[in-house]
């Protein structure tokens, strides 16, 4: 069970990889943030958290936009960071696409 404040997801189009909302909550104490924190005027939430569960299509990308590793399909977040820090280690420039 997550220390946090928990969302309760309303009207979000991104709640089911928010960690804020897909979390387990502590059934005898547990905060909820008072408003739902989604700004449909700017596509975004200021509380949001990636959940790292959620399985997602990734690549990493090095140096001009070159694709180093493509298609990295159904990994959670941590996967892929786990991908990216082997490329890092080879001496790669590059980030994750998601």
């Amino acid at each position: 069970m997550a220390d946090i404040s928990m969302c309760s997801g309303e009207g979000c189009p991104k709640k089911t990889s928010y960690y804020r909302y897909t979390t387990e909550a502590n059934p005898y104490r547990q905060s909820f943030l008072s408003d739902v924190m989604y700004n449909n005027n700017t596509s975004s939430c200021v509380e949001f958290i990636q959940d790292s569960r959620v399985l997602g299509k990734y690549s990493i990308v090095g140096n001009y936009s070159t694709v180093v590793i493509d298609d990295l399909d159904g990994l959670t977040l941590r996967e892929a960071e786990d991908a990216l820090t082997r490329v890092l280690n080879e001496g790669v420039d590059a980030y994750i696409q998601g």
